[in-house]
């Protein structure tokens, strides 16, 4: 394979498979007037109408999304729908959950506009991944993963975004992306996520700095938030339970760890203001 020097805003579209908590595709149907949102995700999404039609906002911006366009969402956005006002909406999307390293991820695709329209190819390969939804048999499992990749890479091919030729992450990285993607919510730490990487703690936080421009600390910690995110908008649970699943030694600890990664919002404010519409 042809090596380059690695550009930190060029990203392998490998690399974006690496580390990540699932992969989905479902359908739903919205009825006239039908509203999803506003509410803060965290995934690689891909969301695409059938049938009738839909405004996305993400962040600020407004787009208008005809059946058989698809509109491309980068993790860490708000999003917010309003279907058509006249007829059902039939409308699908696909995700990649929470994938790592989350900064880099946004940093290369950035630049892809939102909204293109869709492929027959797409087409087949979403109708496929929904047909398989949901898995109930183990054997259909990395069939349905393995579809769903190629509705991205199908994506990325409409959109114009090309493969990068460039190193892949060091075989320590990648285990150590896994092991604090699998055990974030327990008393993890470098020396253990550096002894199952079989390297030594110090080379680990050079190899993470390196391949992603950060330690395995950081982004243990962050990791730990963006879970806690998620809990706090998509369930009831106390501060003090959402501490104890996403590895917070106390309630007071997720608060302070919470407000370092979120600008200073404490988790209640966060929680309040997600669901605002």
């Amino acid at each position: 394979m042809l090596t380059m020097p690695m550009n930190r805003n060029k990203l392998s579209l490998l690399n974006i498979y690496d580390s990540y908590e699932e992969l989905i595709a479902s359908e739903y149907t919205y009825k006239p007037h039908g509203t999803y949102g506003p509410r803060v995700h965290y995934d690689l999404r891909l969301v695409y109408p059938y049938t009738g039609w839909m405004d996305a906002r993400i962040d600020e911006r407004w787009h208008h999304v005809d059946a058989g366009q698809m509109i491309f969402l980068l993790p860490g956005t708000e999003e917010e729908y309003l279907y058509a006002n006249n007829t059902e909406s039939s409308c699908s999307w696909c995700a990649i959950v929470n994938p790592q390293p989350r900064e880099s991820i946004c940093t290369a695709l950035a630049h892809i506009p939102p909204v293109h329209d869709f492929s027959d190819r797409f087409r087949q390969l979403a109708r496929m991944a929904e047909a398989l939804y949901p898995v109930t048999a183990s054997e259909e499992q990395s069939v349905y993963h393995d579809i769903i990749r190629a509705m991205f890479s199908e994506f990325f091919r409409i959109a114009g975004y090309h493969q990068q030729y460039q190193p892949q992450m060091h075989p320590a990285v990648k285990t150590g992306l896994r092991c604090i993607q699998q055990y974030y919510h327990e008393p993890l730490d470098v020396p253990e996520i550096s002894r199952r990487a079989s390297v030594s703690p110090q080379h680990l936080v050079r190899l993470f700095k390196r391949d992603l421009n950060t330690t395995p600390t950081a982004l243990l910690w962050k990791t730990r938030c963006d879970h806690a995110s998620r809990l706090l908008l998509d369930t009831g649970f106390s501060a003090s339970e959402i501490a104890y699943r996403c590895g917070f030694a106390n309630p007071n600890h997720f608060s302070r760890a919470f407000k370092a990664h979120h600008d200073g919002i404490p988790p209640a404010t966060y929680r309040r203001n997600a669901w605002r519409g």
